[in-house]
């Protein structure tokens, strides 16, 4: 280091932890759990990236859509893989995020396999782009609205 204070400084708010402990809130990480529960053995969970992040800690049957959507330019994979783990991300993000098209979201859900779809509870626009998707089976899992592919 040649110069200023290190990140693990405890001027910068760093601590060493006396156990381990996790970077989220109990609750994210709750929740989280909840829905990879949900999302069954080898599903594929969509939510909003602070509880994405979570899942690869949590199980390696499950998977998140994108646990770090800063990665994604760095996967070697075709650009569709890429496109739909973008376009999926979009549609839960929150309220405010711009939302994909019907088709072109309806369409990502099944190329990446998502087995459940979860979104704020106040993302009303992201739960009726579900709806119209036909993900209308729907459950409130602790701080998400979580829904589900259609059946048959």
């Amino acid at each position: 280091m040649a110069g200023g204070t290190p990140v693990w400084s405890e001027k910068n708010g760093s601590y060493v932890a006396s156990r381990p402990s996790w970077k989220a809130p109990a609750e994210q990480i709750g929740t989280t759990r909840a829905v990879v529960r949900a999302a069954g053995p080898d599903g594929v969970a969509l939510m909003p990236i602070a509880f994405m992040r979570i899942v690869p800690m949590l199980s390696a049957d499950v998977h998140a859509v994108s646990p770090n959507h800063h990665y994604l330019s760095l996967v070697p994979a075709p650009p569709e893989f890429i496109e739909d783990r973008r376009l999926l991300n979009a549609a839960v993000r929150g309220p405010r995020s711009r939302k994909p098209g019907l088709e072109e979201f309806r369409r990502a859900l099944g190329r990446v396999g998502v087995t459940v779809a979860c979104t704020l509870p106040w993302d009303r626009r992201g739960i009726a782009l579900l709806d119209a998707a036909g993900w209308t089976e729907r459950k409130r899992i602790r701080m998400l609205v979580c829904s589900f592919p259609p059946k048959g």
